[in-house]
């Protein structure tokens, strides 16, 4: 999250070069990115843990 707000801080930046800011929005939106997997991992951890985390039985077709 500090990466996100730096990043996000330093696109604020007056008189940056077209290069740099989107240099700087691509990294912002690849840790936002990051941040979210890792969020959603830690839910289905949890989940796991309370007992609470549904399957879904898949059924596999065979390839040919």
């Amino acid at each position: 999250m500090n990466g996100i707000l730096g990043m996000a801080q330093m696109l604020l930046t007056p008189g940056l070069a077209n290069d740099e800011r989107d240099d700087f929005a691509r990294t912002i939106l690849n840790s936002g990115q990051t941040l979210l997997t890792l969020l959603n991992d830690i839910l289905d951890l949890s989940k796991v843990e309370a007992q609470k985390l549904e399957l879904d039985r898949l059924r596999l077709i065979p390839s040919r």
